[in-house]
């Protein structure tokens, strides 16, 4: 038994051993190789030079002195710009909640009582307040996946509720859903409805002529190929789904919007994106922005002015509600190693369009644009638009110029 168990304690004496000499031998070495640069240097350290001189001398390098008044101009200068700054002109304050869970995905807010707000996020279920967010009730803790990528509201029955599960920003880490939920008692009972298997959905729309009929645009799973994706349509509340919209199995349906006063004639946004454990594809020659002037029967694709090739990336639609011939698309944009934001305009119905913005919001999405895709237009006035990327900011003019509203944080 003692040889038995000798042999084990030798071998790990020995890698022990190994371990420390090999790191004695590279910190000597280390030593050897640092000393001689060190030895190289000229001193130039003063005896006694106090922390904040030493300090100021870092920060006027090469300079042997500071002028203080260069200081307080650049001081002034700094308030000035800080006072004048479009971001100072919009105040926020956080409405909760406050123990939600990943990203807000979605909002819905009761038409005829603006104090009942629900909320989905990227990983903590719906919230829903009364009191305009001074309290919030989770209605959605109970459910088999807490990932909420879009919600709707009836507009002929408030009670009514649906939601698309599934977060639809491509990050690694959305959480997959499974499919549709509705409410028939504003939230407090769901039951699932189908489309088990598109993974993340990225807008629920209720057609506002007839409630009936719902709007699906369901993004596919993002890891792997898949059919269930594209937009899909039910003509009887959500107890059946038809696929009318499909691009491929690697291209999602993400966003739809409705025209204001012609219920037949909708908009949808495709986006091409798929990913893997070592490489992301977020644009694509097959995205694009699709029209159907027959309730979703058949479609047309939109190009005259628009990006084309592999450049276009996620796109987000808004529609004017005054001059429903005015469409806005928020087009997230990679150009050979550049990425940039845009907002593009029609205002004959998706006939021509033209890009609004010059280079305010290139940056807009940073390199990550498959998180954002949001744009939306005021009900009163068609050319207040807001744009959220990184940022968010709003244009009086129809996108000719921007004012930021809101930093990241």
């Amino acid at each position: 038994m003692k040889k038995n168990l000798l042999l084990p304690i030798i071998v790990v004496g020995l890698v022990a051993a190994t371990v420390a000499a090999v790191r004695i031998y590279n910190h000597k070495n280390e030593d050897n190789r640092i000393k001689p640069v060190f030895q190289s240097m000229p001193e130039s350290r003063e005896p006694k030079m106090a922390p904040n001189d030493w300090l100021a001398k870092q920060k006027i390098y090469p300079h042997a002195g500071f002028n203080h008044r260069h200081y307080l101009n650049a001081l002034s200068q700094a308030q000035a710009l800080h006072k004048n700054s479009p971001s100072t002109r919009a105040t926020w304050q956080l409405a909760g909640p406050e123990n939600v869970g990943g990203r807000i995905t979605d909002i819905a807010i009761h038409p005829d009582n603006p104090s009942t707000m629900y909320i989905g996020a990227a990983s903590g279920g719906i919230f829903k307040t009364t009191n305009a967010g001074q309290s919030w009730e989770n209605i959605f803790a109970d459910a088999p996946v807490i990932s909420i990528g879009a919600l709707a509201i009836d507009p002929e029955n408030q009670n009514i509720l649906y939601a698309g599960t599934g977060e639809a920003n491509a990050s690694s880490y959305s959480f997959i859903g499974n499919g549709m939920y509705k409410s028939t008692d504003a939230g407090a009972t769901w039951d699932h409805i189908g489309l088990e298997e598109s993974a993340y959905v990225g807008r629920v729309l209720i057609d506002h002529s007839n409630s009936q009929r719902v709007f699906a645009a369901a993004c596919g799973t993002l890891f792997t190929p898949n059919q269930e994706r594209g937009i899909y349509r039910s003509l009887n509340g959500g107890n059946d789904w038809e696929r009318v919209l499909f691009v491929s199995d690697s291209t999602a349906g993400v966003d739809i919007v409705q025209h204001p006063t012609n219920s037949e004639i909708f908009y949808a946004a495709m986006w091409e994106r798929m990913r893997g454990l070592t490489y992301r594809r977020s644009h694509g020659t097959t995205s694009g922005i699709y029209k159907t002037t027959d309730g979703g029967d058949t479609w047309t694709l939109l190009q005259n002015g628009l990006p084309g090739g592999e450049e276009k990336g996620r796109i987000g639609l808004a529609i004017g509600q005054n001059n429903p011939e005015i469409l806005y698309a928020f087009i997230d944009r990679k150009v050979g190693s550049n990425f940039f934001a845009s907002v593009f305009k029609t205002t004959n119905g998706g006939a021509s369009w033209q890009q609004t913005n010059d280079g305010t919001l290139s940056d807009l999405n940073s390199t990550f644009g498959w998180y954002f895709g949001q744009i939306r237009v005021d009900p009163q006035n068609d050319n207040r638009i807001w744009v959220l990327g990184v940022d968010l900011y709003r244009s009086d003019n129809g996108g000719a110029s921007y004012t930021q509203l809101a930093g990241y944080y």
